[in-house]
This record gives C-alpha cells, structure tokens and sequence, in this order.
C-alpha cells in the first residue's frame, strides 16, 4: 500500500557531504584509541568535519602539483625549460653563414688579414659562440673571440693567421644552445677562387675574306659570357709575325653584352693570319691585374 505521507527526499548536496563523512570514517580513529581492537567513529559532525578537511587538502595538493609542473616546464626558452624548436644540447648546430666578399666570388687574395662572416642561428639564441677557419688538414687559419649571445644574426670578423690562398677550406661554428651545459657545432666546405686567368668572351660573327676590301678599319664584334663585366676594354691588332696593325677607337667604359670595336689600322692588311687581343680588368680585386683574350682572324 501507499503511505499517505510523503517522503522528503535527501539534498544532492547533503548526499555528498554524507558520502564524504561516510568515506571518512574508514580512516577516522578517536584520539586514545591505540591498543583497542578496532576503530573508534566519531560522530556525525566530527565526520563531516574530517570528510571536508581531506577533501580541500586533496585539492590543494592537486593545485600544488600543477603550480610545480608550470613552473618546471619554464617560460619558453629559458634554461629550465627550452622550447621545442631549439637545437638540443651537444647535437649539430643549426646554422646559416655567409662569407662576405666586394665582388662576385670568393677571391682568395682580397682576404689577407682577416675576412667577415655573416651568421645567423635557426634554433634560439647561442651564447660563447665563435667561428673558426681550417685547412683541410686540420690547420686552424684563423678565428673570432668567443661571443657572448647570437640571438638571430650577426657578422663577426675572424683573424686570420695567414692569407688565404686559393682552395677548399672548413669553416667551423660552435656555441652553447641556451641552457646547454655541452657544446653544438656545425661545419661546412668554404671555397676561395684563384683569379680569372682570361677574359671570359667570345667573338661572335669575326670579319674574315679577302684582305683588300678592309680599307682603314677592322671590326670585330665581341660579346661578354656569362653576365661577365669588363672594365676599360680595348683591342690591337696584331700580324702572325707580331707586327701591329692597329686599334680600336671606340672609347667604352664597360663591356657587358655586345660591342662591336672599329680598329683603325695603321696598314693595308695582306693576305694571312691576324690576331685580335682584347685586353680589359674584370670585376675582382686589383691584385689580379689586367686580363686579356683573344681571336685568329684569316684573310685571303
């Protein structure tokens, strides 16, 4: 049957509390128990009292827990913790250089008592970072100081021992990753050209035929290779004999693409072989000197 009276049922939050109490109790010991054979309950209050301490303690462990994580883990970066992108400790450096040079290649002679290098880090900052030059034998030509901090990029000045001299070398850059207690370092292959030995052109079209039809002037189209640049250019021409026979009067600055250089000759040109020598300087250091290259022409 149904009771006419209604049950009142128990409070969500009064099921808790009383859950929490009732948990309780397993660990809850009277105090001057010891030596009973068995645990001693408190009452109600007493248990809920105790249920609710534990509870706040679990939680202010939780939050202690996750208080030191964070702080374990570090800002990003730091030494305690660094960020995931940044070279690992004692592994190869990632890193970019760039020998700096006045001209289009790396030549050996422009480099005699130091050269600059430009460097730049990919893995976060590198602190007593230094960059060294070795010949292939393990030579050390030159070095930098050891830097304080590389945060993206910088160019540094390395001192050399010697000049350099055409050829293969090994440059060197180490540092500490931050935070690293153990040394990074990358190496790579460096080349130094020698001089241009020749003017890099062709001569295109060259006048060639019979001798008489060339009346006071030869002209000789000539065209630079390879995107070269030629200084203060100027031809002669010469017999099979050395005999001279004349020169351009063109006044050019520059020979860069096609130009066609009008020699006037200082004789009536006979039947043969003649040779036109184009001297000018190219786009390395002074020390190379003046270069020159040059064509056989032959008339009937």
């Amino acid at each position: 049957m149904k009771s006419g009276c209604k049950t009142n049922p128990i409070p969500r939050k009064a099921r808790l509390i009383r859950g929490l109490a009732e948990g309780a109790t397993i660990f809850g010991v009277m105090p001057g128990s010891r030596g009973t054979s068995g645990p001693v309950v408190r009452p109600l209050t007493s248990r809920v009292a105790q249920g609710g301490a534990i509870g706040i303690g679990l939680l202010a462990a939780c939050a202690g827990l996750a208080v030191l994580a964070i702080l374990s883990a570090g800002p990003a970066g730091s030494a305690l913790g660094p960020d995931t992108a940044e070279a690992r400790c004692g592994e190869r450096l990632a890193a970019a250089y760039q020998v700096q040079s006045r001209f289009s290649k790396l030549y050996a002679t422009q480099y005699k008592k130091r050269l600059k290098v430009n460097v730049t880090t990919h893995h976060g900052p590198l602190v007593q970072w230094q960059v060294q030059l070795y010949t292939f034998g393990g030579k050390l030509l030159g070095q930098t100081k050891r830097k304080r901090a590389l945060n993206h990029s910088k160019t540094v000045r390395v001192d050399l021992k010697f000049p350099i001299q055409p050829g293969k070398f090994t440059i060197v850059i180490k540092g500490y990753p931050r935070g690293c207690h153990s040394e990074s370092e990358m190496s790579d292959v460096v080349r130094f050209s020698d001089c241009t030995p020749k003017l890099p052109v062709r001569f295109p079209d060259s006048p060639g035929g019979v001798a008489a039809d060339y009346e006071g002037f030869l002209s000789v189209p000539i065209e630079s290779r390879n995107g070269a640049l030629i200084k203060n250019p100027e031809t002669e021409v010469y017999s099979s004999s050395g005999e001279f026979f004349g020169r351009n009067i063109d006044d050019y600055k520059r020979l860069f693409g096609r130009l066609t250089f009008n020699n006037k000759l200082t004789k009536t040109l006979r039947p043969g072989e003649y040779t036109v020598i184009l001297y000018g300087r190219l786009d390395q250091p002074r020390e190379c000197g003046s270069k020159t290259s040059q064509t056989v022409l032959k008339f009937t």
